[in-house]
């Protein structure tokens, strides 16, 4: 099973996943941004970060993209910005595995499938 944590201000992007993903193959964990956030990547093995609204909390989402890569360098990171800006390119300059704007669902979910491939795990077509 190929676990996901979302960390998002609200849960909108993890009940996405958690409707449009597998439950036997991926397993959707929600987290909100800060201390709790950081806890979360200290405490399992994550295969796949996606942290929300980068654009609204652009200091805090590189320290969270750097967290995330000091403490599980395999982890793949999924950032996504509702408003694109050149100030985003801070971001895809820690090496994101993929920066989504706008967050459209069916885009969300093949880029998910595609890094579970990229970690060589996988899956039953489900879902959009």
């Amino acid at each position: 099973m190929l676990c996901i944590l979302v960390n998002s201000p609200d849960e909108a992007v993890a009940r996405v996943l958690q409707d449009g993903l597998d439950p036997e193959a991926f397993l959707v964990t929600d987290v909100r941004p800060g201390p709790a956030f950081v806890r979360s990547v200290r405490g399992a093995c994550w295969d796949i970060v996606v942290i929300d609204r980068v654009n609204e909390r652009l200091d805090a989402a590189q320290v969270e993209i750097e967290v995330v890569k000091g403490l599980r360098p395999q982890a793949r990171v999924i950032v996504i910005s509702e408003e694109s800006s050149e100030k985003d390119a801070k971001i895809i300059e820690q090496g994101v595995y993929y920066y989504l704007t706008s967050g459209t669902v069916p885009e969300l979910i093949r880029v998910i499938k595609a890094a579970a491939e990229a970690l060589g795990v996988h899956h039953k077509e489900t879902g959009p």
